[in-house]
C-alpha cells in the first residue's frame, strides 16, 4: 500500500479518499521529497543560523536511545550509506539479501546460515573482487517484510568479522522488526558495525533516515554527503517530523502487520491467488496469480483505474505494503476489487 502518511503529524489519510494504494511510493509526495532532497542531517552539523536545529540535536538524542549500541557514537545522512563504506574499495564485493541492487554482490537471504555465507566471500584472487561488507536488510523486503532473527544476525555477522568484513544493517524497516518481534532496536543493531534507520516507510516521516556508527566512520561519511552535495541547512524542520514518527509511530506499526495479515488472508480465498497469510510478519506481501490467468501488469492498471494502486513484479508477481493512511475498511475493500477484477478478466477469456 501507498506510503501517504504525509499530511500532517500524527493524522491519517480521511477514510473517504478517492485514491489510496498498497505499493511503497507516493506520488503526491514527489514535490515535498524534490525540495527537502533525500535524508535528514543529524550529527556534526554546525549551522548556527538554524533555529531549528535543536530539533535535530533532539532526534540524535532519541535515535541513539533507540540504537543503545555503545560502539555506535554517531549518526549521519544517508546519501553517504554505502559510499563510505566502499571509500578506496576500488573492486570490492558487498554481500547482500538476494535481488538487492547496490553494486556488485553475493546473494544471501534470511534463511542463510554463517556457513552459507562463509561460502559466499570469494577466496583472494587477483581476478576477483574482494568481499569486503555485509549487509543484512531489516526487514527484508524481497523476503516479504520477514523480520531476521536475532541469533541469525548475530551469527552471520560472526561469521563476516571472522573473515575480515565489516557488517552493515540496513534498517529500512527495523521498527517493524522490533513491533513484530520484541527485540530491541538496538539489540539488532548490535553485531553490526554500522546501522541506518528509515523515519519514512512505516513510521510515516515525509523525509529522513539515519545512518549510525563509529565516529571515524561518520567523519568520513560526512565527507561523502559533501561531495554528493548534501548540505542541509533548513534541517530542523525535517528533523522535527521524524521526532514525531519516532515518539508516535512505532507501536501503531502492528496495526499495519494486521491489516497485512487481514489482506493475506481475503487475497487466499480468491481462486487462483497463491498466498500464505500465516507468513506474514510484518507489513509487506507478495502474492502470485499466475493460477488466474491474468496478467498482473493489467492487473495493476485495472485497480488502478479505481484508485487502488498494488504494485506488480512480474506477470504473475504482485506486492502490497500496508501503512499509516491505509485503513482496515481500505484493505478490505482493495481485496475485494482484486477479486472483482481477476473474476472480469476469466470471464472475458472464457
Amino acid at each position: 500500500m501507498v506510503r501517504s502518511s504525509q499530511e500532517s503529524p500524527g493524522r491519517r489519510t480521511a477514510e473517504k479518499t478517492s485514491l489510496f494504494g498498497l505499493v511503497s511510493f507516493q506520488p503526491r509526495l514527489a514535490i515535498v521529497l524534490i525540495f527537502l532532497t533525500l535524508t535528514i542531517a543529524v550529527v556534526g552539523i554546525r549551522i548556527s543560523r538554524d533555529s531549528g536545529i535543536r530539533r535535530v540535536d533532539d532526534l540524535v538524542r532519541q535515535a541513539q536511545r533507540a540504537f543503545a549500541v555503545p560502539h555506535q557514537e554517531g549518526a549521519a545522512r544517508d546519501p553517504a550509506e554505502v559510499e563510505a563504506r566502499v571509500k578506496e574499495w576500488t573492486g570490492a564485493e558487498i554481500i547482500l539479501p538476494r535481488d538487492e541492487q547496490q553494486f556488485a554482490y553475493t546473494g544471501i537471504d534470511r534463511e542463510k546460515t554463517g556457513r552459507q555465507v562463509a561460502a559466499a566471500i570469494r577466496p583472494p584472487r587477483r581476478h576477483h573482487p574482494r568481499s569486503r561488507l555485509l549487509v543484512v536488510e531489516q526487514t527484508s523486503m524481497v523476503g516479504g517484510g520477514t523480520v531476521w532473527p536475532l541469533e541469525r544476525v548475530r551469527e552471520v555477522a560472526a561469521v563476516a568479522r571472522a573473515h575480515g568484513l565489516a557488517v552493515h544493517m540496513d534498517g529500512a524497516r527495523l521498527m517493524n522488526a522490533v513491533v513484530a518481534s520484541g527485540v530491541a532496536a538496538g539489540e539488532f543493531a548490535r553485531p553490526c558495525d554500522s546501522a541506518w534507520i528509515d523515519f519514512t516507510k512505516g513510521l510515516g516521516a515525509p523525509v529522513g533516515a539515519v545512518l549510525a556508527g563509529s565516529k571515524a566512520f561518520i567523519e568520513e561519511a560526512w565527507r561523502w554527503k559533501h561531495q554528493f552535495g548534501g548540505a542541509m541547512r533548513q534541517s530542523g524542520i525535517i528533523a522535527a517530523g521524524c521526532l514525531y514518527a519516532l515518539e508516535n509511530h512505532v507501536e501503531r506499526l502492528a496495526e499495519d502487520h494486521a491489516n497485512a495479515r487481514r489482506l493475506a488472508e481475503m487475497l487466499a480465498e480468491i481462486p487462483g491467488v497463491a498466498v500464505q497469510p500465516s507468513r506474514i510478519e510484518t507489513n509487506i506481501l507478495f502474492f502470485d496469480i499466475a493460477g488466474t490467468g491474468a496478467d498482473a501488469f493489467q492487473v495493476h492498471d485495472r485497480l488502478l483505474a479505481q484508485g487502488i494502486r498494488i504494485g506488480a513484479f512480474s506477470a504473475s508477481t504482485m506486492r502490497a505494503v500496508t501503512h499509516l493512511d491505509v485503513t482496515r475498511a481500505q484493505v478490505e475493500a482493495a481485496a475485494r476489487a482484486l477479486g472483482e477484477v481477476l473474476g472480469e478478466a476469466r470471464r472475458q477469456r472464457a
